[in-house]
């Protein structure tokens, strides 16, 4: 039987009028809660690392992807963020659930315009290394420039409709252009290591040339020869398979001197390269499985044998006398100094036998 309600507002509350009342109070509070992720309503975020929840009762949104046309965002959640500087901006998406999904991630500039300005679908890694979680991960990244006080949407969500659950969002500026803070590449080994996220970093004016228009998890590298000639720059060992050769701080496609594979097995990087030029490198992939190790990039005068100097396919006994036949002089200068000395010597014995790549 059904209790009887008392109409004055005095009356005791029974039982089934406190269920009641605690049942339309959750309806509201998940109202509100699901309220945040709606796209006229989105939350503020600002630098550094935001804790986040995908909503399964979230609409999908879909989104005009560069390159790729419409993508759908499953459960999708919206945060806006407001450029403090004028520059370029790392956003990450990172699940944090025990069973990871898979997010997508895009920057759009407002509901009415949901032609993403870059978006990120789910690739692998070990975003977590730095909290010793070796193991791979699926997260997503974009990277977008923003006028100081210009606001744009960042939405996140699910690869699937199954796709939702806790993540951690992060901003992190990169600076003016996409390369401030590269690395700067002298030939020879150059050992070095990555944080935990890598940035997607677009090409502008990329999607008439190429199939997609940003290199995921990127490395980025500089590179000023020291004298004119054919370098080769390779990352084999480094799961970088995408390599990326630009005049350009911003990576505009039309200063994209090269694109390849990153070990030379796979094509290398070679160009003709100036002396005295700045070259910029992008190197990354999808498959990103070596963060937080000690990694290397090898830069080489020539296309891709250093120390094969008479260039049979192997560094021996010819190469040996060929570079004592010039000694103190520039023909067989392998490091760019301008003189055939004892680092030159080092290399040839260093790298003696078959130039197998």
């Amino acid at each position: 039987m059904l209790p009887e309600f008392q109409s004055s507002s005095t009356a005791q509350e029974t039982p089934m009028t406190q269920l009641i009342i605690a049942i339309v109070t959750t309806h509201l509070l998940t109202c509100s809660a699901h309220a945040q992720f709606a796209c006229d309503a989105p939350l503020d975020i600002r630098f550094g690392s935001t804790d986040v929840q995908t909503s399964r009762a979230s609409q999908a949104l879909m989104v005009s992807a560069p390159c790729a046309g419409d993508q759908a965002i499953e459960h999708a959640g919206f945060y806006r963020f407001t450029g403090p500087s004028t520059g370029w901006y790392a956003i990450h998406l990172v699940p944090t659930d025990p069973l990871p999904w898979r997010p997508r991630l895009a920057v759009i500039p407002s509901c009415t315009e949901p032609a993403a300005i870059m978006f990120g679908w789910p690739h692998y890694g070990r975003p977590l290394c730095e909290e010793d979680n070796f193991e791979p991960r699926t997260s997503a990244s974009v990277t977008v420039y923003a006028e100081a006080g210009q606001t744009r949407l960042v939405v996140i969500g699910g690869d699937e409709p199954g796709d939702a659950g806790s993540a951690v969002l992060t901003i992190a500026p990169l600076g003016s252009t996409l390369m401030d803070g590269a690395r700067v590449l002298a030939v020879g080994d150059n050992p070095f290591t990555v944080p935990a996220l890598e940035p997607a970093l677009p090409y502008t004016g990329a999607c008439g040339v190429k199939s997609e228009d940003r290199m995921s998890n990127a490395s980025r590298f500089a590179f000023t020869p020291a004298r004119s000639g054919k370098y080769t720059i390779s990352f084999c060992n480094s799961s970088r398979y995408n390599v990326a050769l630009s005049t350009s701080p911003n990576l505009a496609i039309s200063t994209v001197v090269a694109t390849a594979y990153g070990c030379l097995s796979g094509g290398g990087i070679t160009a003709e390269l100036d002396a005295g030029t700045t070259y910029f490198v992008a190197a990354g992939d999808f498959d990103h499985y070596d963060a937080c190790a000690t990694l290397n990039a090898l830069v080489e005068f020539g296309d891709g044998c250093l120390g094969d100097l008479d260039e049979d396919g192997s560094v021996g006994g010819g190469d040996l006398a060929l570079l004592l036949s010039t000694w103190g002089t520039a023909a067989h200068d392998l490091n760019g100094d301008g003189t055939t000395d004892g680092s030159e010597l080092a290399t040839v014995l260093g790298r003696w036998g078959s130039c197998g790549f």
